[in-house]
Formats: structure tokens, sequence, C-alpha cells
């Protein structure tokens, strides 16, 4: 079976879309959905160590990391359950609207 994008979707395909949430997942059998803040320094630190050009790209690359931790909530976020989840992040977005 095919699936397509939504029509809205396809129609908004050139709009930059900016990040909000920086999310850290972890699944762990049985554990309860839930999200806890992670500390700015550490979230950049997390992302440096994953990915995989930021040494070639020195100083931008700090900076466009940098840039990003500041305009996002990072967090970490463990659950055991992907409805769980699922409800999550709903609600997430639930309050960004």
């Amino acid at each position: 079976m095919r699936t397509c994008a939504p029509g809205t979707s396809v129609a908004r395909a050139l709009e930059p879309a900016a990040p909000a949430w920086i999310v850290f997942p972890k699944w762990e059998r049985d554990a309860p959905a839930e999200l806890v803040p992670v500390a700015q320094a550490r979230a950049h630190l997390r992302l440096a160590e994953n990915a995989f050009n930021y040494s070639l790209l020195g100083g931008a690359g700090f900076e466009t990391v940098a840039r990003l931790i500041e305009a996002t909530r990072t967090v970490d976020f463990r659950y055991g359950a992907l409805d769980d989840a699922m409800d999550v992040f709903e609600r997430l977005l639930a309050q960004r609207r």
C-alpha cells in the first residue's frame, strides 16, 4: 500500500521549520514516559559527540550547535511503550500551538 503526504504538508514544503526540542531518547522496558531537562552545556557536548563533522567544522560547528541549543528545549526522554511516547509528544505539540 502506497501512502502520500497530506496536501497541506506538500503545499508547505518550502517553508522553513524551526526546531523546538532536542530529545535524547532511551527505551527502557516498562519505564514510564518521562521528560527530564538537560542542561544546555551538557546537551551541547552530547550533540558534539554524535555529530560526525563537528570537529571538521571547528568554530562554525561550535557556533551552529550553540545557536541550536539556545533556540530549543533539551530533554532526556525515557519510555517503555511507544503509545505512551506518542502521547507525550502530542502534549508537547499542543503546548506549542
